[in-house]
């Protein structure tokens, strides 16, 4: 426990705010990169500090050198350097530095935990470079700017809440679909650094606190709300009308299911049945999305939240649950709207908006009710 606490202490000393020759605030973010039992090559191009953050000494500079790090049952074997009780911190000597793990290369520093058996490597490094490994994975850099600076200053947003909700955690989000993709840095583009530049340090607030801004691929006509999807009723994340994402080539869509698949997926997350006969609505919401699911086995029926029902299926597959069935024999052929949970701002039809003259606050505002554009270091807290 002690351990423990102090290494808490340790990390958020650390976490998310250095104060440049400058005086600005630059406010990091820390990554979940890798959570593995080892990592057998991790390159350092350029200059780095290898710390051992337990007890704050250097342990070596390093350049250009790939080094190897296992679980030990002292600590963090790092290649034939030696075992250190850790966490092992390596800090970025020099601006253009940069590390490469399974060919993705990241910018900032690498923090490593040995964490219940697993190590877990953690990016740290500044929110404004972290939204350049982001855009190229969450928009196209062939849309229109202001759509572009829409999406930036969302997913900026999006992290800032995560900073401030994992304040006590060991690291704010991952690097996978469950936060927001970030693959370092890959794939960059001058118009989303124009992006993020034209909006630098802009998040939205809601009564001055920053709010949850999600987004999804395309609302099929109708956004949701957050209560609709989660459970969690959300002032900003009401469902609007959305007429604006028809050319999106997930519009709509069509999937067919054999009854004894969807029988084994229901079977595989804890839903007993041998039997379907039909599949209805238990619940439907005003934007035409099922809220719940009720599989019809004989006698008896199931209800399934409509979201987990579709992740049981496979999100790529089942890519909403704006849908309806048509039943022919032992398949379900699910015709549907929309790709994505349908709450928040709708790319596709954002991207419409932005072709159509609108500004990116004017985006943002349509779909998050009522917030506001700020200055992150107006948020208390930062």
């Amino acid at each position: 426990m002690i351990f423990r606490k102090a290494l808490i202490f340790i990390l958020f000393l650390s976490y998310v705010l250095v104060v440049n020759l400058s005086g600005k605030k630059i406010h990091k973010i820390r990554v979940l990169i890798g959570n593995e039992n080892s990592i057998s090559s991790v390159y350092f191009y350029g200059t780095y500090n290898l710390i051992n953050k337990y007890n704050y000494r250097l342990i070596k500079n390093i350049q250009n050198l790939n080094l190897s790090f296992n679980i030990s049952n002292k600590g963090i074997k790092i290649s034939n350097i030696g075992i250190f009780s850790g966490p092992i911190l390596l800090v970025n000597g020099r601006e253009d530095a940069f590390f490469k793990i399974d060919n993705y290369k990241y910018e900032g520093d690498l923090l490593i935990v040995n964490n219940n058996s697993h190590l877990l490597f953690i990016n740290i490094l500044p929110v404004e470079v972290y939204l350049k490994g982001v855009l190229p994975n969450e928009i196209s850099p062939s849309w229109n700017i202001e759509v572009i600076k829409a999406q930036a200053v969302a997913a900026r947003t999006f992290a800032y809440y995560l900073i401030n909700k994992n304040r006590d955690n060991l690291y704010d989000l991952t690097a996978t679909t469950y936060s927001q993709v970030y693959k370092g840095i890959i794939n960059q583009n001058n118009i989303f650094n124009k992006a993020i530049k034209e909006t630098k340090n802009q998040v939205m607030v809601y009564n001055k606190e920053l709010i949850e801004a999600f987004f999804h691929s395309c609302c099929g006509g109708h956004t949701e709300d957050a209560e609709k999807v989660w459970g969690k009723k959300l002032p900003y994340l009401r469902g609007v009308p959305c007429t604006y994402c028809r050319e999106s080539p997930y519009y709509k869509w069509k999937v067919i299911y054999l009854k004894s698949e969807i029988i084994r997926l229901l079977t595989k997350n804890g839903y007993k049945i041998n039997n379907i006969r039909a599949i209805v609505p238990a619940r439907r919401s005003y934007s035409g999305r099922w809220i719940r699911v009720r599989i019809i086995t004989g006698r008896k029926h199931i209800d399934i939240q409509a979201n987990r029902f579709r992740i049981i299926l496979g999100i790529k597959r089942l890519k909403s649950t704006r849908f309806r069935i048509r039943r022919e024999g032992d398949k379900f052929i699910f015709i549907g709207n929309g790709w994505g949970h349908g709450v928040g701002m709708c790319q596709w039809g954002a991207k419409k908006m932005a072709e159509k003259g609108y500004k990116y606050y004017q985006i943002l505002r349509y779909y998050y009710r009522g917030i506001n554009i700020v200055n992150i270091d107006k948020v208390s807290g930062f």
